[in-house]
């Protein structure tokens, strides 16, 4: 038999397959038929019990034990959000294009996070807002707004206290706390530099802040949750930067001091991404990652 040539637009294949027809089989009467073939149906067609089949189904060829629970683990993915440049910034690097890559850059970040905010509304992902609108509001243009009325603000809040919790739980060494507040990747990170001031006293204090705590990005997507109808699918990610003023010493066992200085004031500016499953509401909002400012490319 000949091979043939799956089109663009075939319903169950992708672009340019080469498929072999089935095997043919003779029957009684002397004609040959095709064997049937199982063609699995698309997964926006499947129904809920459908979709708890397959997953049962992953979850036995993982090997893995029978109480394994797949929607407990973490999603080790940091979605496409980067920190800002400034058009000075940008000139330096590029010149007299500079201008036109910033302006192009910041319209495809203004309008991507109008889109995912008014998503994250959309599917109850954003706290401190209760009535989630039927059209595309003005609102959804404020993601780096610092106004009490913006959708952001009581996400802006909720950040800054889990970004002090955090903090402190690092300071004394407290691990059980760092794994509520955080997630993957963040949590092996930061145990992992815990080990290096093993036996040490660390004292970490927030002071006030320099500038107003400030969401810079946000990223939504509706169907994360494997066999969630949404809302509950969704998963939400969003970038906050801190500036702050802290105090920082570390002290031996005999209460030395042996790295900075506890009425020494420093500012410091952080960037962090948090996450937000909406099948885990019981979490809330985690610190997933750090991230740093880099070069232009």
């Amino acid at each position: 038999m000949g091979l043939w040539l799956r089109g663009p637009f075939h319903r169950y294949g992708g672009p340019l397959q080469l498929i072999r027809p089935s095997r043919p089989y003779a029957t009684k009467g002397g004609t040959q038929k095709l064997r049937p073939r199982h063609i699995p149906l698309p997964l926006n067609k499947l129904t809920d019990e459908q979709k708890h089949e397959k997953i049962l189904e992953m979850h036995k060829k993982s090997g893995k034990p029978s109480d394994y629970d797949i929607q407990s683990q973490q999603i080790p993915a940091v979605f496409d959000m980067h920190i800002p440049h400034s058009i000075m910034q940008t000139c330096r690097i590029h010149g007299i294009k500079g201008p036109w890559r910033w302006l192009v850059q910041e319209l495809m970040q203004w309008c991507g996070n109008a889109i995912n905010l008014h998503r994250a509304v959309q599917y109850a992902g954003m706290p401190g807002i209760l009535r989630r609108p039927s059209r595309f509001s003005p609102k959804a243009l404020g993601t780096r707004s610092t106004r009490r009325g913006a959708w952001v603000a009581k996400l802006r809040e909720v950040a800054k206290s889990r970004y002090i919790e955090f903090n402190e739980a690092r300071a004394r060494g407290d691990h059980a706390v760092i794994r509520k507040l955080a997630s993957e990747p963040l949590v092996s990170q930061t145990l992992d530099r815990m080990k290096k001031y093993k036996g040490l006293r660390m004292e970490w204090k927030f002071i006030t802040d320099r500038r107003p705590t400030q969401c810079l990005s946000i990223r939504s997507i509706p169907n994360a949750g494997l066999g969630h109808p949404p809302p509950r699918a969704g998963m939400q990610q969003v970038l906050i930067r801190f500036e702050t003023h802290q105090t920082l010493a570390i002290y031996d066992r005999k209460g030395k001091l042996l790295q900075g200085n506890p009425t020494q004031v420093n500012t410091v500016k952080d960037y962090m991404i948090f996450e937000h499953r909406n099948w885990a509401p019981e979490e809330g909002w985690k610190l997933k990652a750090q991230v740093y400012e880099t070069n232009i490319d």
